[in-house]
């Protein structure tokens, strides 16, 4: 613990954004409240699961923040002389998620000092405490407002990355985490009913070994590109795993579900795939299965596997065929 006078600690809160607005007397409650402590080179100054009761100003060093997913040890933010950090936990009451570690011999403002928490300046001074606390959650909710306008600002880039991550490298269409993410979101505001149909082609396995899997892929690539043109704009097509493909039809019932099902097995079942197969001629069936939410069930997962069941129903009995 180090000792340094008031003045110094009213100085060194003034120069934080979070406190450059509060008033001498507020200031002056805080720094009277708040202890200077010193931390070695790579000295914890909280660890992840601690429960959060101080807020950390940096009179001099450099704090580095860790956070360990997966067993790995992932580097997140590096506090710099001057820098406030661990005030929206604290003002939560919640537990750190992440260690906080004295990259160099570092010196601290702690508010509230040691051996005391925020609850208790709270209650030993109420009406000033209460000033303090609004201007807490007031520099916060800015604070968060800024990081959503950032990230609105950066929506192209996170377009971007969503592309990578839900949509499939062979075919170009969505990918199964699309629906482990999206679905029920696609299913609350598809309409009344929202249809999904799960399809199969019977016979590509067929192709597969007879052809090898380069030419597997592109006949893959030719039924997305069928699926795709032979449904409305507003349905998503997916590849669910391997040669199964799911697609999701907002505002639909049970009896456009069938027709749209109807479109893509006579689709499919007309492709000429003899320019990709060598000259040879093989038409390829599907087997389609249909569930209707909410009619089959209430959540992503139920409909999903309905429809899937359905699918190796229709498989089951002989393939060419839509079974609901």
């Amino acid at each position: 613990m180090e000792e340094i006078p008031l003045k110094d600690k009213i100085s060194l809160l003034r120069g934080t954004d979070l406190f450059s607005m509060f008033t001498l007397d507020e200031l002056t409650l805080i720094a009277g409240q708040s202890t200077c402590v010193t931390f070695s080179q790579g000295e914890a100054v909280f660890r992840s699961g601690m429960r959060a009761e101080h807020l950390y100003i940096i009179r001099s060093g450099s704090v580095m923040i860790h956070r360990k997913s997966e067993g790995i040890d992932n580097y997140i933010a590096k506090y710099i002389e001057g820098d406030c950090f661990g005030e929206l936990e604290m003002l939560q009451n919640s537990t750190r998620t992440a260690d906080a570690i004295a990259e160099k011999f570092t010196s601290l403002l702690v508010f509230p000092g040691t051996g005391s928490d925020f609850t208790n300046v709270l209650g030993s001074h109420p009406e000033i405490s209460a000033r303090i606390l609004y201007k807490f959650i007031a520099l916060v909710a800015e604070r968060i407002r800024s990081t959503n306008r950032l990230i609105s600002e950066k929506t192209p880039w996170i377009q971007e990355l969503k592309n990578h991550l839900f949509h499939d490298k062979l075919t170009g269409i969505y990918n199964k985490k699309y629906l482990a993410d999206d679905l029920m979101s696609r299913l609350l505001d598809g309409g009344l009913y929202t249809c999904i149909l799960m399809i199969k082609p019977d016979n590509f396995k067929e192709i597969n070994d007879s052809f090898g899997h380069q030419a597997g892929d592109t006949v893959l690539r030719k039924i997305a590109e069928t699926i795709k043109s032979s449904i409305r704009g507003k349905d998503i097509p997916v590849r669910y795993k391997g040669d199964e493909f799911t697609v999701i039809l907002p505002d639909t019932d049970r009896q456009g579900a069938k027709q749209a099902a109807q479109m893509i097995r006579s689709s499919i079942n007309s492709l000429d795939l003899s320019d990709l197969l060598s000259g040879t001629s093989i038409n390829i069936t599907v087997s389609i299965g249909i569930s209707v939410y909410p009619e089959n069930g209430d959540s992503d997962v139920i409909v999903t596997e309905y429809a899937y069941m359905k699918m190796y129903e229709a498989r089951n009995s002989g393939g060419d065929s839509i079974h609901e």
